[in-house]
């Protein structure tokens, strides 16, 4: 038989193995979400937004038609609006990326 000596000490180094696992996947994880990139449009793809994992605005894309009707605050809230998504976009995928690096089936 194993001592309770022993036995802690096994349940130790899994425990350790465990936390250096989840660790690891973490790190991967938020590398993952550090590559992230995501383009949401608004207006029909009128304006379109380009954000990064960090949630930085990296393009904003507007369609040169939508000048000739003149309308600015429409033009603001279809920004808005693809910024909005964008942002949106970029918090869902990174919660699924962090909850997939956290998750004990990967040790």
């Amino acid at each position: 038989m194993r001592s309770d000596e022993e036995h802690d000490k096994t349940h130790r180094e899994i425990f350790k193995n465990i936390v250096t696992r989840l660790q690891s996947n973490m790190q991967e994880a938020q590398k993952k979400v550090e590559r992230l990139k995501v383009t949401a449009e608004s207006g029909g793809g009128l304006v379109k937004a380009t954000m990064n994992g960090q949630r930085k605005l990296l393009k904003m894309e507007i369609d040169p038609s939508i000048f000739k009707i003149n309308e600015k605050e429409m033009l603001e809230d279809l920004v808005v609006a693809a910024v909005g998504l964008a942002m949106e976009s970029i918090d869902k995928q990174s919660q699924e990326i962090l909850d997939d690096g956290t998750s004990l089936r990967y040790v």
